[in-house]
């Protein structure tokens, strides 16, 4: 039984290293290593070390593997969890008196992950 997407959230909870390039980084008194495809380990071990992938890559890929399509799918990580843990009623809104938080990007179906051009908080550009 599906809990209706009303009521879903998706996020992400990367690791520090995550979303980095391939390569090995220090972390405390390890090393881990960032995979070509994103997943992190302890260096030379086989280990995994904790989750890699940033939420634009979760996105796309639950959009691939569920079939929800992209409006869909922004609603369970703008609108909900906004919702769940009591928001103001106009967060994650494009709206007049809504903060201007927003996240500017390319995606096309089957991407691997949304290309994000810009992200803006309280209308000032951070990337």
């Amino acid at each position: 039984r599906t809990k209706g997407l009303e009521r879903l959230i998706l996020t992400s909870d990367v690791a520090l290293a995550g979303g980095l390039n391939p390569s090995i980084y220090k972390w405390g008194d390890m090393e881990v290593e960032v995979f070509k495809d994103g997943h992190l380990g302890l260096a030379g071990s086989g280990i995994l070390a904790g989750a890699g992938h940033l939420l634009n890559w979760d996105i796309a890929h639950f959009i691939k593997f569920t079939g929800n399509n992209l409006a869909n799918t922004i609603l369970l990580c703008t609108i909900n969890p906004a919702k769940i843990i009591k928001m103001p009623h106009n967060y994650g809104k494009l709206e007049i008196g809504a903060p201007a938080n927003l996240t500017l990007f390319h995606y096309q179906t089957g991407d691997d992950s949304l290309q994000i051009v810009h992200t803006l908080c309280k209308g000032n550009v951070i990337f």
